[in-house]
């Protein structure tokens, strides 16, 4: 996963589905373990900074699984607020599940902001960009 943040103050959770995600950070059972259940409780997720030189501004992302057959990844992602990544894509296709705070994402021209509970579907190749929301998120993807 290769996207460029900027000004980036800490605060904003989402949660993604995408492939292209290092096992390095996963949390995962053992490879090759897809028939047993994963369960990460919230305070066991471990979080790593996306833009280390940011410090504290940087969003963070945890990966608590990627299928060791197919590399689907579970992800999740705490954005500050004011945060914007700049128009990229990604050859998988994405999604995105809003589990606080609000998350913009614009595609194709078309520009929605996402609050709690809220839920998008990406398809791979489509430029997008992740706008400047003014409270933090976390989101699913």
């Amino acid at each position: 996963m290769s996207v460029l943040y900027a000004d980036c103050p800490p605060n904003a959770t989402v949660v993604g589905l995408g492939a292209g995600a290092t096992m390095a950070f996963a949390q995962q059972p053992a490879p090759g373990d897809t028939m047993h259940p994963l369960n990460v409780p919230f305070n066991d997720v471990k979080w790593q900074k996306i833009v280390p030189e940011l410090g504290d501004r940087s969003p963070e992302i945890a990966i608590p699984h990627v299928d060791p057959k197919t590399q689907a990844t579970q992800l999740l992602i705490r954005v500050p607020k004011n945060s914007h990544v700049p128009k990229h894509w990604h050859s998988a296709n994405e999604t995105h599940t809003v589990v606080s705070g609000t998350f913009v994402i614009e595609c194709e021209g078309q520009r929605s902001e996402l609050s709690q509970g809220s839920f998008n579907y990406i398809p791979g190749k489509c430029r997008m960009r992740h706008g400047r929301s003014q409270t933090k998120a976390l989101y699913s993807s």
